[in-house]
């Protein structure tokens, strides 16, 4: 007499006739009398301890059946559209696995103290895992410097560019030319033309997004690494960091060009400290000119600490002020060193400061 097979849920299987070794799922379903029954279910026994270890998945699966792919060494289950997923494997341990047991997605906890990091196996490597999707994130990456040394970097991630580089090496380092950013194109270096231990913020201008403001600190700064106050103005050419400027020319300032000029309104700054105007435009267009602080300035002559420096014919280049000097409206601001040769150099003043 045939006797029904039911499934989990209630709904028949099958009905397994007398003497039949049915095949409808993966193992062998005996139907009564059967001769050599023994063999079937002793081998239905074993498939399922292996969970039907195999190149090729098991025929006639029902879902929630497990299969051990011996191609890809991984654990897989038939879900509720009939396709076969991966189970992911998650390891706690203070040792990272061995790559030859590791497969691509498989997780790693480490445990060991002070540490407590999630890693995924990327094919040749545990990779912290980050927080995000593939255009903005927080992730782990390791930059080559151009000295060939391999830093551990933590990046924040904006439309597939980096926002901030953290890195506890000593610095200043130069990211190696070939290193690009996740958007496959821009270069580590052309954002990051230094990196120093602590938090680096892109010097891009314009980011992805659209916003023509630029990256930037939001908040309250209590302190900072630079020493000047700055502000943009529209240049009418291509002015460089430490070069001395007026107030004329097509735009709002251009480079200085005679002595003593009374329109002297300050110098390029490289890294300001506070940034005024900020909005306005980019570097090239509308540099930072330093009206309070210290900034390094191009300069002739010598020159002794406290002397006043007004600008010289030189374009773009102060002096010291001659025993002449009469008009406190062209002076620059004053020397912080001294400076015992003739030709032009870069020394640091007090901009703004008769």
């Amino acid at each position: 007499m045939a006797y029904d097979i039911n499934k989990r849920d209630g709904t028949l299987l099958v009905s397994v006739a007398d003497g039949v070794l049915d095949s409808t799922t993966s193992i062998k379903l005996v139907g009564k009398n059967y001769v050599g029954y023994g063999e079937a279910i002793a081998e239905d026994f074993v498939h399922m301890l292996e969970h039907f270890a195999n190149t090729t998945e098991p025929t006639n699966a029902l879902k929630g059946q497990l299969w051990f792919d011996t191609t890809a060494n991984k654990i897989k289950v038939r879900d509720n559209n009939n396709n076969w997923k991966e189970l992911g494997q998650l390891i706690a341990n203070n040792t990272a696995p061995s790559s030859a047991v590791a497969t691509t997605g498989d997780l790693w906890f480490d445990t060991t103290a002070g540490n407590l990091l999630l890693y995924i196996w990327n094919g040749t490597a545990w990779q912290p895992v980050g927080v995000g999707n593939n255009n903005t994130y927080v992730g782990y990456v390791q930059i080559t410097d151009t000295a060939s040394v391999v830093h551990e970097c933590l990046v924040d991630v904006h439309d597939k560019k980096y926002m901030t580089i953290s890195n506890g090496d000593a610095g200043p380092w130069t990211p190696l030319g070939t290193e690009v950013q996740p958007d496959g194109t821009t270069t580590v270096v052309s954002e990051f033309p230094t990196i120093n231990k602590g938090i680096n913020m892109t010097n891009a201008v314009t980011p992805a997004s659209s916003s023509s403001e630029g990256y930037k600190y939001r908040g309250t700064a209590t302190s900072a690494e630079y020493a000047d106050v700055a502000e943009r103005f529209a240049a009418d050419c291509c002015l460089e960091p430490g070069d001395v400027v007026v107030l004329g020319g097509e735009c709002e300032i251009t480079k200085s060009t005679i002595a003593k000029d009374r329109t002297v309104v300050g110098v390029i700054s490289g890294h300001p400290a506070f940034e005024m105007n900020a909005g306005a435009g980019d570097n090239m267009s509308h540099p930072f000119v330093a009206l309070a602080g210290r900034v390094d300035v191009r300069v002739i002559g010598q020159v002794n600490k406290g002397d006043r420096l007004v600008t010289s014919d030189v374009p773009g280049v102060a002096k010291v002020t001659d025993a002449e000097f009469s008009n406190w409206e062209t002076v620059i601001g004053r020397s912080l060193v001294n400076k015992d040769t003739e030709e032009e150099g870069l020394i640091e003043i007090i901009v703004g400061v008769k």
